[in-house]
């Protein structure tokens, strides 16, 4: 980069350069961050903002990385999306509601947490599911509310 820029040892540099070099030093900076974030495990993209945040990046330099990331390919919600809901529904019974709710708490917007909960989990799983509006689920089983005869169903003879 030094030399690209014209700079070897003595050279004098003005308070503008210094700053644009400071400024292009922390993207670069932020970007091998995020790649080594998302080497490490999928992240949303508000996720892996809050974390270059966190670790003292500027905003504009966060914003940089994470366009680039994204622009390479590493970074997609709708797939850390996918990736979180299955590896929660293999780690034994988890209902919609948490499923969608724990994707909006990691940054994922509303519109991909739901398409891809209501994709990977099956309504009829859960008996009384709720949908993100808290609506009782009306996909034909049981209302709830009937006696646990009702819920239970005719015997067997």
């Amino acid at each position: 980069m030094f030399a690209r820029e014209g700079i070897s040892p003595g050279t004098a540099l003005d308070a503008e350069k210094t700053a644009e070099l400071l400024t292009r030093s922390e993207r670069v900076f932020a970007r091998v961050r995020a790649l080594s974030l998302l080497s490490r495990a999928a992240h949303s993209r508000k996720g892996l903002e809050r974390k270059l945040a966190s670790r003292g990046f500027s905003a504009e330099a966060i914003r940089y990385a994470i366009n680039r990331v994204s622009e390479l390919g590493y970074l997609d919600d709708k797939a850390f999306a996918e990736s979180w809901v299955r590896s929660r529904i293999s780690g034994g019974k988890t209902g919609w509601n948490a499923l969608y709710k724990g994707l909006l708490g990691k940054g994922v917007a509303r519109a991909t947490a739901e398409e891809v909960v209501s994709a990977l989990c099956s309504f009829e799983d859960e008996l009384g599911s709720r949908t993100p509006d808290g609506a009782t689920d009306t996909l034909g089983g049981p209302d709830p509310g009937g006696s646990e005869d009702e819920l239970r169903g005719p015997g067997p003879g």
